[in-house]
């Protein structure tokens, strides 16, 4: 302290036997440092890397159940048979031309505004391991047949994801 009453720091006073502070990061301190955000980013990185084909999967994923619903929306508001294709990397939707048809002839406008085989395409990662054809009746329910005979009930499974159900009786898909 000065003769007003103000600390002066960094600053040595004459006849002062206390050593002036320093003002910094020792090596030490800034090697500490230095290993702990090389062990952060070791351990961050291939999660995050590992999380974006995660997103991707899920997306797809997401896409899919997305289709269905549609599927299902569309067979009922137009009355008519919609099939939905599901391959290991796509999902193809289709419509009957009219009520009582048991083909599905005509491609059906699918998410985000493609058509047919590009209704939804998955990311390289992401694949649709229960393949077959889905067959949406005018009344909501979903059928293993286009006669609308016996209905579908089992989950639709997407690598890397939780399994969609799909229950034939009610249309629910989840």
């Amino acid at each position: 302290m000065n003769a007003r009453g103000v600390f002066l720091f960094g600053v040595s006073r004459p006849g002062s036997t206390r050593p002036t502070p320093e003002r910094g990061f020792t090596m030490t301190e800034l090697v500490i440092v230095m290993i702990l955000i090389s062990i952060l980013a070791g351990a961050a990185i291939p999660r995050f890397m590992q999380g974006t084909e995660m997103y991707a999967q899920h997306a797809f994923r997401d896409d899919v159940t997305t289709a269905l619903r549609y599927a299902q929306k569309s067979a009922v508001s137009h009355r008519r048979l919609v099939c939905a294709a599901l391959n290991t990397e796509n999902v193809m939707l289709t419509i009957a031309n009219a009520h009582p048809s048991v083909t599905c002839n005509l491609p059906l406008q699918g998410i985000k505004g493609k058509q047919g085989a590009d209704a939804l395409s998955g990311h390289p990662s992401a694949r649709i391991t229960t393949t077959g054809t889905l067959y949406f009746q005018p009344d909501g329910s979903i059928t293993a047949n286009s006669a609308g005979t016996a209905y579908w009930n089992t989950n639709i499974a997407v690598s890397g994801t939780d399994a969609i159900e799909v229950v034939g009786e009610t249309g629910y898909v989840r």
